[in-house]
């Protein structure tokens, strides 16, 4: 494109659930992605990991390590079927030897894996994480319910939760764990 001075727009998703081709086919073409073959997802969980890790040689090592390890088991290759899930798997991979074998202790383990490393910068919402833990959780727990409850609605494919919904979750949360101050629960 680059060579013939042409002009390009692009869009990929690897989360083409709710897409319902809103963009035009005489516009636009669309290719439809397979799931990544257990090869592919071995080749790109390397790559992914080579390339987030570059500047530290002995943790690359060692994730590709527990990365081949892992992918040896039939539940996590099951598991790794989009470059999402290759990537969660690689960042679980960083700080534990191995996987949980279900889905909830997934989602929970990659949960904590990015609570931690958000908690341990330098900012504010390091602060905030530390101070709110608990009530992070919750709003992690009620979201997720109530998107999955969404999400299996056949007639509702795309799960959304608008912010104004958001904040009323949070809100409610807040008032219930005692802030009784409208300003400062806005705030927070």
């Amino acid at each position: 494109a680059d060579d013939v001075d042409a002009d390009l727009f692009l869009v990929v998703t690897t989360r083409p659930g709710g897409y319902a081709e809103e963009l035009p086919a005489e516009h636009f073409t669309h290719f439809e992605l397979d799931y990544f073959t257990a090869e592919e997802a071995i080749e790109y969980g390397q790559l992914i990991t080579r390339a987030r890790l570059a500047d530290d040689r002995d943790r690359c090592s060692s994730v590709l390590e527990r990365f081949s390890e892992a992918s040896k088991d039939p539940s996590t290759l099951r598991l790794l079927k989009t470059p999402l899930q290759v990537l969660i798997i690689t960042v679980i991979l960083e700080d534990h030897r191995s996987l949980p074998v279900d889905r909830y202790g997934l989602f929970w383990t990659y949960f904590n894996t990015l609570f931690a490393r958000e908690r341990g910068k330098s900012t504010e919402l390091a602060t905030f994480l530390t101070a709110h833990r608990q009530e992070v959780t919750h709003l992690h727990e009620v979201v997720g319910q109530r998107l999955q409850i969404q999400s299996e609605d056949a007639a509702n494919s795309r799960a959304q939760l608008g912010l104004d919904e958001l904040q009323r979750i949070a809100d409610e949360r807040f008032q219930y764990i005692g802030y009784t101050n409208d300003e400062e629960r806005r705030l927070l």
